[in-house]
């Protein structure tokens, strides 16, 4: 269980990110200075995995963050690249998962897609009437983005997958493991996620080769296994407490 100190008043953040392009790098800054402008009382985590010579493994990066350094029973899982049209839609999930109804929550219903760095600008200042956007995906063709977490139940359930590298699809076999896990999960449908442009790095998720197949292999074992089978692939995260480096 997650021991609340100092920090219960405090909003958390963990934003995942590996550096693979300037253009993402810039994202990762803007999008956390965009979150310390939003919220009071928040602090941001840049979650890194462990080995950053490996391939980039998001659930390792995040699952560590939270296991050493989230402090609070709510966290916000947030990708370095997206950001949300009304601050209302956060206050709403943490009301959500502070009822002890809900466990997850996605705060938002559609995700739009910057075309350009000049679109991006206009998105970090809050200019959503003047932001061309190419594809309006629905909630459940966004199963990532930014997710508003209770912080044991996230532990409880595994973290997100290590057994998907590179960019795949983690988010999707999240969700789709905590549903079978038979967790409680919201949609805030009024609100928009916006995701900032960027180039498409050599090693996304749809490039051909064995790591690609691999992951599309795990989500498939986690669509068909039983939630008995899961609770063994995937056992709970324990707190580890570390030492955050600045």
């Amino acid at each position: 269980m997650v021991v609340e100190n100092k920090y219960s008043k405090v909003i958390e953040v963990v934003i995942p990110y590996k550096k693979d392009t300037e253009e993402r790098e810039q994202n990762m800054k803007d999008i956390k200075k965009y979150w310390e402008n939003e919220i009071d009382n928040i602090l941001v985590h840049i979650a890194e995995q462990e080995n950053k010579k490996e391939i980039w493994n998001k659930g390792n990066a995040v699952n560590n963050c939270v296991r050493k350094y989230v402090k609070t029973h709510i966290f916000i899982q947030a990708d370095c690249d997206c950001l949300l049209d009304n601050k209302g839609s956060i206050d709403k999930a943490i009301d959500l998962i502070k009822s002890n109804v809900i466990d997850f929550v996605w705060p938002f219903g559609y995700c739009k897609n910057s075309v350009d760095i000049d679109n991006n600008k206009k998105l970090l200042n809050k200019q959503f009437d003047k932001v061309y956007t190419t594809i309006n995906y629905t909630a459940e063709e966004t199963p990532g983005g930014i997710i508003v977490c209770n912080t044991d139940k996230f532990l409880e359930a595994g973290g997100l997958s290590e057994h998907i590298k590179r960019y795949g699809p983690e988010d999707k076999e999240f969700k789709l493991r905590i549903q079978k896990l038979g967790y409680n999960i919201a949609r805030l449908n009024e609100y928009y996620l916006y995701h900032l442009w960027h180039p498409t790095p050599d090693d996304y998720r749809f490039k051909k080769d064995n790591i690609t197949d691999a992951n599309s292999e795990e989500y498939e074992s986690t669509k068909n296994m039983k939630p008995h089978h899961l609770k063994r692939i995937y056992p709970p995260i324990f707190k580890q407490w570390g030492e955050e480096v600045k």
